[in-house]
């Protein structure tokens, strides 16, 4: 099971390989910065995260780009439902940028238990259950 964070690497590498115009980098733009205003917002004590998912942002093929996924998922960010939102609005506007041939985001609304397909293969991931 893979996190949204390794799903969101995926589509940054994939929208970084793509020829994409000045629209849609400027959207992609505006959902990272989206994304790490919403974890400053709700996880002040992530300190780390924001540079973290810059780093992502600046290098998504790179070779630590996995491993700063998952210590961004062991961070547990993504349990709270506005910052998974910020992350599955991203990877959808990284999908869209791409033409969509390249990742399938699950719904922005959906909070638990979505399944996300990349390429040929599909994967589930769980981002907490909200009561």
């Amino acid at each position: 099971m893979e996190s949204l964070f390794v799903i969101l690497a995926q589509a940054a590498a994939a929208f970084g390989s793509a020829a994409v115009g000045k629209i849609a980098e400027s959207a992609v733009s505006d959902g990272w910065a989206a994304l790490k205003n919403a974890i400053v917002r709700k996880r002040p004590d992530a300190q780390a995260a924001p540079a973290m998912i810059e780093d992502l942002r600046s290098a998504p093929t790179g070779p630590q780009s996995v491993q700063i996924a998952q210590s961004l998922e062991q961070m547990d960010l993504s349990r709270d439902p506005d910052v998974a939102n910020e992350i599955r609005k991203l990877i959808a506007t990284l999908k869209s940028a791409t033409g969509g041939t390249h990742v399938n985001a699950p719904t922005a609304q959906s909070v638990y238990g979505d399944q996300v397909s990349y390429g040929s293969s599909t994967r589930t991931y769980n981002v907490g259950k909200v009561d």
